[in-house]
């Protein structure tokens, strides 16, 4: 593209355009399993995009202002949220890199 950097374009197919990344509509679960990792980990969107196939950095960033933050607000003392912050344990994927650099 002529008015892109190599770095932008690269940026875009990783984020949006990779057929790793999916664009199927968010799920309820996929919500609440968001709520969870942030209240465990924080807004640390590299740490949690680890816990979701499919989804990238930005994706997550994006759902968590658009739904997730006033699904918290609204439903934080719901049972449901309750009996999930309780039981929920995660582990974290391991991801190892190489010493390659681009």
């Amino acid at each position: 593209m002529k008015n892109r950097t190599k770095r932008q374009c690269k940026d875009r197919y990783m984020l949006f355009l990779a057929p790793t990344i999916t664009n199927l509509p968010w799920t309820y679960e996929e919500d609440v399993k968001l709520y969870e990792m942030v209240k465990m980990f924080g807004k640390k969107w590299t740490i949690l995009v680890r816990f979701f196939n499919g989804r990238s950095v930005v994706n997550l960033k994006n759902r968590y202002k658009m739904r997730v933050e006033s699904m918290m607000e609204q439903d934080v003392n719901s049972p449901v949220m309750d009996n999930l912050s309780q039981t929920s344990c995660y582990t974290i994927p391991l991801i190892h890199h190489s010493n390659k650099h681009e």
